[in-house]
């Protein structure tokens, strides 16, 4: 081979390697899209639901979705699913006939839309939802707060030793279902 084809040779295959160096990096999307909103985690509870299960489903759609697997549908005033994710049971639906899904109680550690998880003292959640009223706490186990950015729903904030979080309900604010 001579000194001409090595250097075509060369060139040929630099050429190469960048065509497939580029084609291998045209699917990839290396800009930075800040104006496209996060996607949901789906152990976030709220402000609207649980994943795809969101307040206001139909029995109907929470059953085609796999949220609940029983065939019986709702009666008056509500009925409790054992709601499912990805095939696992992690928790409980509360489903009524004429409003659909009315509370979402998940049994797996989640936490809301703006952070408060299983776990955190009481104090910790008051400093996130100022209206929370502690000094109810003694007598209930359990305070309920609005939902930031749904005005129709509240948490309902378990405290098992009436200190730390140990569960989280979302519900619609005047559901009849999960007390």
């Amino acid at each position: 081979m001579n000194r001409f084809t090595r250097r075509i040779s060369g060139a040929i295959f630099t050429i190469i390697v960048g065509l497939a160096v580029g084609w291998a990096d045209a699917g990839a999307d290396t800009t930075s899209h800040p104006s496209q909103p996060a996607k949901v985690s789906p152990r976030i509870l709220g402000p609207n639901g649980y994943g795809g299960l969101q307040l206001g489903m139909t029995f109907a759609d929470a059953r085609a979705a796999g949220y609940v697997r029983e065939d019986q549908p709702p009666d008056p005033p509500c009925r409790s699913y054992d709601l499912y994710r990805r095939g696992k049971r992690v928790g409980r639906v509360f489903i009524s006939p004429d409003r659909g899904v009315e509370a979402i109680a998940p049994e797996e550690r989640v936490r809301t839309a703006e952070g408060v998880k299983i776990g955190w003292p009481a104090e910790r959640v008051k400093e996130v939802y100022p209206d929370l009223r502690l000094d109810l706490l003694p007598e209930f186990g359990a305070l309920t707060v609005q939902v930031p950015g749904n005005p129709a729903a509240r948490y309902r904030l378990g405290f098992s030793d009436h200190e730390h979080v140990s569960d989280i309900i979302l519900h619609l604010a005047d559901q009849p279902c999960a007390e």
